[in-house]
């Protein structure tokens, strides 16, 4: 077993979350191999934290969840929590939905969803078919979903009729989740990450209660497809803190099995500096959500370089120490398999430098207007 080395955890992380880091790692082998082995430890202190009701900032999270996928980002992943479906509700729901939601999770310890993306069609919100019609029925299929199958309350997002602003969020309770003829769900075979549980919900005329859309209280443009934009702003950054500290628990477990000096030691404090400017960039960026979530262009840059570092450490610390590495070290070769999953976690690298590359454009185009007004 890879325990987590004290001497390794101060240099970055803090003290009171070492434990419950540690237990993660020792998790990670069993939840690798059946992630509902976690069901066994629903009283968990660090369940209870995961499932608290109270919101946190961005940067106490991106903070929290690098410390705690360090341990083992798998595990922490396959444990119920609030996580991004709660974002989502408490930016859309009454204080009766968002009641509801915290509820079943604080006091059931449930796994949750967020169903974006369509077979076919991806994540792309303009391309969606998923539906919810005037008789509040379910219609459409949602995969690569996490706990898809597994989680007993969520939120889905669903077209609730044709124009650009009929984009809607539907909060589904374990009493709208009875799988039968209208509703089927099934967990899908993965090679990483497998704690994430991805998996496929198909619904054929699934009949909700009427208090199921979230937002019905709010502006059309405070709903739906802005709000989906700012709940991903939100959570972006916590995904680079994922695959951040899974980038820097390999290289840490590479750095007690090769010489401190030499070519091997030299590559580790070189991954090791990319990491610490990575980390400054990931808490700006949280900084920046915490501000103003619609205004923080750092967030897709954030995640690019933190999911492109943790790749690239994944593909290079197996021939740093040497080709039966993966072989003799059953934690590494969990590790390089987990890495590539945060790559399609809210959004894959393509779409983000779109996004940043149309932000800076923006930006030059007002500061082209503004030069030309003073001269």
């Amino acid at each position: 077993m890879n325990d987590i080395s004290h001497t390794s955890w101060k240099r970055l992380y803090p003290a009171e979350l070492y434990e419950l880091a540690d237990w993660l790692r020792h998790l990670g082998p069993a939840i690798d191999r059946d992630p509902q082995a976690m069901l066994s430890h629903l009283d968990h202190p660090l369940i209870r934290l995961l499932c608290d009701r109270r919101p946190i900032t961005a940067a106490q999270r991106v903070r929290m969840f690098e410390a705690l996928s360090y341990g083992d980002p798998g595990a922490l992943l396959s444990a119920p929590g609030t996580g991004l479906p709660g974002v989502i509700v408490r930016e859309l729901g009454s204080p009766a939905q968002q009641d509801i939601f915290f509820d079943h999770v604080e006091l059931g310890r449930s796994r949750t969803f967020l169903a974006v993306t369509e077979p076919g069609k991806g994540s792309d919100a303009g391309a969606m078919t998923a539906s919810l019609d005037h008789d509040g029925r379910l219609h459409g299929e949602k995969w690569l979903v996490g706990h898809a199958a597994t989680g007993s309350v969520g939120v889905l997002m669903v077209r609730t009729g044709p124009g650009p602003l009929s984009l809607g969020a539907v909060l589904l309770t374990p009493d709208d989740l009875h799988e039968g003829p209208t509703l089927r769900r099934e967990s899908l075979r993965t090679v990483g990450l497998r704690g994430a549980v991805l998996g496929y919900m198909a619904f054929d005329g699934h009949q909700l209660n009427a208090q199921a859309l979230l937002g019905t209280h709010l502006h059309p443009l405070q709903r739906g497809m802005m709000a989906l934009i700012r709940t991903f702003s939100r959570f972006r950054p916590t995904v680079a803190a994922l695959a951040l500290g899974h980038a820097q628990a390999m290289v840490d477990f590479a750095r007690k099995h090769v010489a401190p000096r030499g070519v091997a030691g030299s590559q580790l404090d070189f991954w090791c500096a990319q990491l610490a400017a990575t980390r400054r960039l990931v808490h700006l960026a949280a900084d920046e959500v915490d501000r103003d979530s619609d205004a923080a262009w750092h967030v897709p840059l954030c995640k690019v370089t933190a999911t492109q570092l943790c790749e690239r450490i994944a593909d290079q610390v197996p021939a740093l120490l040497g080709t039966a590495a993966l072989l003799d070290h059953p934690w590494l070769e969990k590790a390089v398999r987990d890495a590539r999953a945060f790559e399609f976690m809210e959004g894959t690298a393509n779409v983000h430098l779109d996004n940043a590359g149309a932000h800076l454009a923006r930006r030059r185009k007002l500061a082209t207007t503004q030069v030309a007004a003073l001269a």
